[in-house]
């Protein structure tokens, strides 16, 4: 029996949980231009150091509260993706593991989890859909 798509899927997202790969959900450059716009009004009104100092702790306070979600990568890859976005990704790791010759799903992940080269390209494979296709930032 050959290994289907969500069986794919599944493994890739496997892959990533085991990475610990996560996407930044919001903007890091907000977050610099509170800071930064923090520490500027500080030093403007309490004049010096310590006005730096105060606006600094403020802005790190506000990014504190309102600091992007984190979300993994392997939620993502199993909840999110359009057809269309997993025929892509799909199409790319078959081109890692087309030649491995198995016919189940536990099988191929102990393959290519005792593989460090397999697991590196496929790795490698999931930062850049993450990056490039999906379009977002990885932490």
């Amino acid at each position: 029996m050959p290994i289907n798509t969500r069986e794919i899927i599944s493994i890739v997202a496997d892959l990533s949980r085991n990475e610990n790969l996560r996407v930044s959900i919001g903007s890091s450059v907000r977050g610099a231009l509170i800071a930064g716009g923090s520490t500027l009004a500080g030093g403007l009104l309490l004049g010096g150091p310590i006005g730096l100092a105060v606006g600094g702790l403020l802005g790190v306070v506000t990014n504190a509260t309102t600091a992007p979600n984190f979300r993994p990568v392997a939620d993502i890859l199993l909840n999110d993706l359009t057809l269309a976005q997993q025929a892509t990704l799909i199409n790319r790791v078959n081109s890692i593991i087309r030649n491995i010759d198995v016919m189940d799903l536990t099988a191929l992940s102990v393959i290519i989890l005792s593989n460090k080269s397999i697991e590196n390209q496929l790795l490698s494979i999931i930062r850049n859909f993450v990056t490039t296709d999906l379009q977002l930032q990885l932490i």
